[in-house]
């Protein structure tokens, strides 16, 4: 007996796929213009949505949102990468129904951008380039850097005032000179000789 079988062909098709992305687990849900295929969680790469989306709907043209967040937009990038148009939003411009402000979850979540993708009611934020993604990070772990180190000089001044220790000023400036590091250090070194630290 012959039996016909056709092979899935989504050529023309466009395929909206909305990512709840997280560090350990991605959920993801698939809409076509017809119909909602489906929603589930994946491994956070973006080969693993990919490879779905070849498999169940293959020829498709495929098109990706996420919103931004502590992740980046390096998912953004690879999906460019690879051919597949991707916006990044922010969660604030998501519309979201009523029922959907209750019941918030990541499945929840993934659905509203998969349908807010297809309906066209989505903006993506600005996505800086990989330099100056770069150049942002390293000024701004400079800044964090400059005020734990703040944090910590205030500490030792605290810790030091309580012990009737005031640091000379004329060498421990708001910078702290090595003359200044070098005169604590002495100042540590002579308390515990005297026992000061057992």
């Amino acid at each position: 007996m012959y039996k016909h079988s056709k092979q899935l062909d989504f050529t023309g098709q466009t395929i909206f796929t909305g990512i709840d992305t997280g560090k350990k687990s991605w959920q993801v849900s698939i809409m076509t213009q017809e119909f909602e295929h489906k929603t589930f969680h994946t491994t956070p790469r973006v080969e693993a949505v990919l490879s779905y989306l070849h498999r169940h709907f293959p020829g498709g043209t495929y098109k990706c949102v996420y919103e931004a967040g502590g992740l980046g937009f390096w998912i953004q990038e690879q999906f460019q990468a690879r051919g597949v148009e991707t916006i990044v939003v922010s969660p604030v411009d998501v519309p979201t129904k009523g029922k959907e402000r209750i019941r918030k979850n990541n499945r929840v979540d993934a659905r509203k951008l998969a349908r807010g993708l297809r309906s066209g009611d989505l903006e993506g934020i600005y996505v800086p380039s990989p330099q100056a993604q770069q150049d942002r990070t390293l000024v701004g772990m400079r800044a964090n850097l400059v005020k734990k180190q703040t944090r910590v000089k205030n500490q030792i001044k605290a810790m030091l005032a309580f012990y009737g220790v005031v640091l000379p000023e004329d060498i421990c400036d708001n910078y702290w000179s090595a003359r200044c590091i070098a005169w604590i250090e002495e100042w540590a070194g002579t308390q515990a000789n005297q026992g000061w630290a057992k």
